[in-house]
């Protein structure tokens, strides 16, 4: 009886034994084995530095929804700022924005090329790119156009100081209303210039240049209303005053006020006379 029990008792702890050592073997076979497949395994190398292939698509899902909210956000906002650089590029041709320009338009229609291909990651990167390209040519351009508004308004204010001293606006009403008008309008001038300077603070060069658009139209308004070969006749009898005056002519001649005038309003100088003379 004893025997048969220690021969059970064997026989139970060779079983197990056989199973621990089965157990074991085949943990080590599959530890040997590679893993079981992701969504990106088996990818080349070249697949895996591609966020927009298919075989990441399943990884990188949470940053393709991202990307695609931004990049169709950047195709509008690119495309407005890239339609306001044509005008300044357009009327202002000797600046040398134009390669700048033909660089940054490129860029863009990659942007949207790899968008239409759904390289939606790629596309992001991209027309971030060329946000900073229309930035760099913003800011070039919102210094000349500081430039030329500080000009425009040096001339505004002697101008308003020449009329101020004229005698006949001690006396004359209307002479005297309009030295206060364009006192006036020279007063926000100068305020736009100030806020296109906050602006370019900021490195909001876009709107500096609005800004100054609007300084150089206010500009444009007082040497009409004030710099004009008929006040000469009538207003400026006096030698030192005339020439003064002549000077102020001269300088106003010199800005090319008509390229001024359209790209205050947006728009390419003459574009609007060949629409009309089209249409005719």
């Amino acid at each position: 009886m004893k025997s048969r029990f220690v021969l059970s008792l064997a026989l139970m702890c060779a079983v197990v034994l056989s199973l621990t050592v089965t157990t074991i073997t085949v943990n080590a076979q599959q530890s040997n084995q590679p893993k079981s497949e992701t969504s990106s395994a088996g990818a080349s190398k070249d697949q895996l530095d591609d966020p927009d292939s298919r075989m990441m698509r399943a990884d990188n899902y949470l940053e393709r929804f991202t990307a695609v909210e931004n990049v169709e956000r950047l195709m509008k906002e690119n495309l407005e700022e890239i339609y306001l650089l044509k005008v300044m590029v357009t009327n202002f041709p000797g600046e040398g924005w134009k390669k700048e320009y033909d660089e940054l338009y490129e860029k863009y229609k990659e942007g949207l090329q790899n968008y239409y291909k759904r390289r939606v990651i790629t596309a992001q990167r991209v027309l971030m790119d060329n946000k900073k390209q229309i930035s760099d040519l913003f800011r070039k351009a919102a210094e000349k156009y500081r430039k030329d508004a500080d000009e425009m308004l040096d001339v505004c204010a002697k101008s308003v100081l020449i009329v101020s001293l004229n005698k006949l606006t001690r006396y004359d009403p209307d002479k005297n209303k309009q030295l206060m008008d364009n006192t006036m309008r020279l007063r926000v001038a100068y305020g736009k210039t100030d806020d296109a300077y906050e602006a370019t603070v900021n490195h909001k060069y876009m709107y500096a240049i609005y800004h100054y658009r609007n300084a150089k139209a206010y500009a444009i308004k007082i040497m009409d209303d004030l710099i004009n070969e008929e006040m000469i006749r009538k207003d400026f009898r006096d030698p030192d005053e005339e020439k003064v005056i002549r000077d102020l002519v001269s300088k106003k001649n010199g800005f090319d006020l008509e390229t001024h005038r359209a790209d205050n309003a947006n728009r390419i100088k003459g574009e609007g006379k060949q629409q009309s003379q089209q249409t005719k």
